[in-house]
């Protein structure tokens, strides 16, 4: 028999209907992106699933177990262990795990293999990485096992997960609402799955999920911190990290520009300090490469918009038209000593695939680029071609993201692209999706982000970190979960279908609560497509918008969103004494979007109410946001501080 088992939250049901469209400026009526899709530009999400006449587990038995390589690395064994202990809570069987050098494999053989074994060479199963690169999943039948694999380690993590989906229902939407089908019956099917992500490389931009490594696996994600190599503490806006200031400055003024906060990539035009000003970036460089295996190093410029004023800089920014083509001469100038470097008896330990990257951010977004006389674009000279092992992180930090790449107002960002990409061979992709501001109101992106996720893979792009609340620990409120998990979702596949997406959210995340939860969000999606397109909510640099204007949030609206979080926690109530941990899960998903609504009617519309409502009003906010746990009020200010004002 087959039935549902809560794990904080009951069984996701997924259902085939589609989001309504929310509102657009009138210049961006009836636009969409559906780019051509082709194995060259994106991965595959190949799904062959036919019955056979075996079992897995039949009236809860079964004669499977789980087999690994002798030489299974951490990830896979970590693989192994998702494999049972998810497999367990779902059918109560509890799998051993051998070694593939217990026995050799036949088609008899009953088992779960799991990652690179000697057992998948015997059954023929191929996981080569020109077809799943490092993340993608191949899932095959051959007899009575069941491999799952990747050709990379992470990519079997994957394949595991993706079983336990095909297989128990899985699903993780955070890491107190998780779904399994509860059932004493797993068919053995005859699977033959390959599905490589659209992006390679899926970085999680929230400190929400970071805190959890369990769920940043689950979700497919991997964290920031874990994608860099980090030069004397920092990963992005390291440049003087390379050249210390305290180090170097005083022997070496030309390294430093006249607007003392950036590098001078030309050494201020002296040759000589220029060689000695890279050589000294190369020591830096090698350092950490001789420590840390990992494959992608950046260097790139500090956080601050502003540049060296010196005569060269201005020359080279008067002839190619921005202040990227002196950092992408000075990274080659840097790949190719680091190159030579790997080919000498010193670097060859530490040779690899290594990418470096500079920021295309603030001064240096602009690609240098012309147009040829056939209208395509074109470098300004070789010199500022990448070499290879150069690459663009091309950061758009303008762009409106509360709207859609397609619109006008994002044009020039959108053309950058297409600019960058006849420059440097790879597009790795920083991208936005919150109000650095005001972490607490609503910054809705859930609109435009499968657009804006086709249009960036279809631009060639590989890597993609949507940085969203970074810093914000304990959970999220103004739908700020929600949004990274579709971010996760659309990631891995840029054409799933976001109202299915939303349907299985709004399920699985609020269980009983899911109707009345799903209301307040289509009336907040309403009204946030409203006030973009009658009240200028937006513009460029919108992540930075000031939110908090009671022309964007009216008293009567944030009332009406109270009366649904009423509805929702009276539909959870008779869950209160018959499933009291599935009510508190649920209680808690609901008093986090709670959280939002209240912290904009108290800074907006407080005094509107009796005194004795607004020390109400003020006391439930202080509970629920200590109870939540959230840390930031906005990026630079924390929850802390808020809690003092109140």
């Amino acid at each position: 028999m087959k039935s549902k088992r809560l794990y904080c939250v009951i069984l996701a049901v997924v259902l085939a209907t589609s989001l309504g469209g929310c509102g657009k400026k009138s210049d961006d009526a009836g636009q969409t992106y559906v780019p051509d899709i082709s194995d060259e530009i994106y991965g595959h999400h190949d799904f062959t699933v036919t019955p056979t006449d075996g079992f897995i587990v039949h009236d809860g038995y079964s004669d499977y177990s789980v087999v690994l390589s002798t030489s299974a690395t951490s990830t896979e064994r970590m693989a192994a262990s998702e494999l049972t202990a998810l497999f367990c809570q779902a059918t109560g069987v509890e799998l051993a795990v051998t070694s593939d050098a217990d026995r050799s494999w036949s088609s008899d053989a009953k088992a779960l293999v799991v990652g690179q074994t000697s057992w998948n060479q015997a059954a023929g199963i191929d996981a080569e990485y020109a077809v799943l690169g490092a993340e993608g999943v191949r899932i095959k039948t051959v007899g009575n096992s069941v491999f799952m694999c990747g050709a990379g380690e992470y990519g079997t993590l994957y394949a595991v997960y993706e079983f336990l989906h095909q297989t128990v229902g899985f699903e993780t939407y955070y890491e107190d609402a998780m779904w399994l089908d509860t059932t004493d019956d797993v068919p053995l099917m005859n699977y033959d799955i390959t599905d490589v992500p659209d992006f390679q490389t899926r970085v999680n931009g929230n400190g929400f999920i970071a805190e959890n490594k369990t769920l940043t696996n689950r979700l497919r994600l991997k964290n920031y911190g874990d994608c860099f190599i980090y030069v004397n503490g920092r990963e992005v806006h390291n440049s003087m990290n390379y050249l210390p200031e305290e180090q170097h400055k005083q022997a070496h003024p030309y390294w430093y520009g006249t607007d003392g906060n950036q590098l001078c990539y030309t050494a201020r035009g002296d040759t000589d300090e220029y060689d000695l000003m890279v050589n000294e970036a190369v020591k830096a460089m090698q350092q950490v490469l001789k420590t840390d295996p990992g494959s992608i190093i950046t260097f790139t410029q500090e956080d601050v918009n502003s540049w060296c004023g010196c005569e060269t800089c201005a020359a080279e920014r008067e002839k190619y038209g921005t202040d990227a083509a002196v950092v992408i001469k000075f990274c080659n100038d840097l790949n190719r000593k680091v190159r030579e470097w790997f080919l000498s008896d010193e670097g060859k330990p530490y040779a690899r695939d290594l990418n470096i990257l500079f920021f295309a951010y603030d001064r240096t977004t602009n690609a240098p680029v012309v147009k040829n006389e056939a209208g395509e674009w074109q470098p300004i000279d070789d010199t500022v071609v990448c070499d290879e092992g150069v690459s663009v992180f091309y950061a758009p930090i303008d762009i409106d993201y509360l709207q859609s790449i397609h619109a006008d107002i994002n044009s020039n960002f959108k053309e950058n692209f297409d600019k960058w990409s006849v420059i440097s061979d790879k597009v790795f992709l920083w991208l936005y999706s919150t109000d650095f501001n005001y972490f607490l109101t609503p910054y809705d992106t859930v609109s435009n982000l499968s657009e804006l996720y086709r249009f960036s893979k279809a631009s060639g792009a590989d890597f993609m970190y949507n940085q969203g609340q970074h810093n914000q620990y304990g959970g999220a409120t103004a739908w700020h979960i929600l949004k990274a998990w579709l971010s996760a979702k659309l990631m891995w596949n840029v054409n799933a279908d976001v109202g299915q997406l939303l349907d299985e959210f709004f399920e699985g995340y609020f269980g009983e609560a899911a109707d009345a939860m799903r209301a307040f969000y289509d009336e907040a999606a309403v009204h946030s497509a409203y006030i973009k397109a009658e009240c200028d909510f937006g513009g460029l640099r919108s992540v930075y918008i000031d939110a908090l204007k009671e022309s964007y949030w009216p008293r009567g609206v944030l009332l009406s969103w109270k009366e649904h979080i009423d509805e929702a926690y009276s539909a959870i109530e008779p869950l209160k004494a018959s499933q009291p941990e599935r009510y508190d899960a649920i209680y808690d998903h609901i008093t986090m979007e709670k959280i939002s609504v209240d912290y904009m009617l108290i800074k907006l519309h407080l005094n509107s109410f009796s005194t004795d409502r607004q020390t109400t009003l003020k006391n439930e906010f202080k509970q629920d946001l200590l109870d939540t746990g959230l840390t930031r009020e906005s990026q630079y200010s924390s929850i802390a501080e808020l809690l003092d004002t109140l």
